[in-house]
């Protein structure tokens, strides 16, 4: 389908702790949002929003990088 040239494996595994790095740090960011929108740090929203942000970026910290290497090795298409 695409031709794209073949990666090393060193290069390859460089980009995916990269990714799984910035999983961990995308849900550390939410958690972190919703619990200041929860405290009245950033106003204008309701605090049921800070708490669905704040689970779903716990979620996203502890099972995002896990999702990421099922994905990685799933079957080949």
């Amino acid at each position: 389908m695409t031709d794209q040239p073949p990666i090393d494996k060193e290069q390859q595994a460089k980009q995916r702790v990269a990714m799984m790095s910035g999983a961990r740090f995308l849900g550390l960011g939410a958690v972190m949002l919703g619990i200041a929108m929860t405290r009245g740090v950033v106003e204008g929203y309701p605090d049921w929003l800070g708490y669905v942000i704040s689970v779903a970026g716990l979620l996203t910290f502890l099972f995002g990088p896990y999702a990421l290497v099922r994905h990685w090795k799933g079957p080949k298409e």
